[in-house]
């Protein structure tokens, strides 16, 4: 039998301290389930922004895409519906492992998996997928 993890980012978490320490991420405060849109518009605004842990800051900018309100919390195979209705978006996905995985060769932060490749020719998106027991969160 062949088991699938299905990944589905949802409401907040909080990052892990060794994360914030580098202060390389934006972790918007959400409570509804779309994390993922906070996410690209964390990337794609963030000059527009004044305080970027502030939902309200980012809700503004939910009309500039398309999508439809099931697809949230939004799955890893959802993206692909996401891309190809908002052009000019290439969306991957890395997993932040709290405890690094063991590997031979590390081509970037022992942490840090990608889970998804975007197919799209496109400038690329990078987002970060926490994890909290059975809690998701981009």
């Amino acid at each position: 039998m062949l088991l699938i993890k299905v990944y589905l980012g949802s409401s907040y978490i909080k990052s892990p301290q060794n994360l914030l320490l580098k202060k390389c991420s934006v972790n918007v405060e959400n409570a509804d389930n779309k994390c993922f849109l906070y996410s690209i518009i964390s990337i794609r605004k963030y000059n527009n922004i004044l305080h970027h842990d502030n939902v309200n800051e980012y809700s503004k900018y939910l009309k500039d895409y398309s999508y439809k309100e099931d697809w949230f919390p939004m799955s890893l195979a959802n993206i692909t519906k996401f891309e190809a209705r908002n052009p000019g978006l290439s969306i991957n996905v890395l997993k932040w492992n709290e405890i690094p995985k063991e590997r031979t060769i590390h081509f970037k932060h022992p942490s840090v998996e990608i889970i998804r490749r975007s197919k799209v020719d496109a400038p690329e998106i990078y987002l970060l997928l926490l994890e909290d027991g059975k809690k998701l969160y981009y």
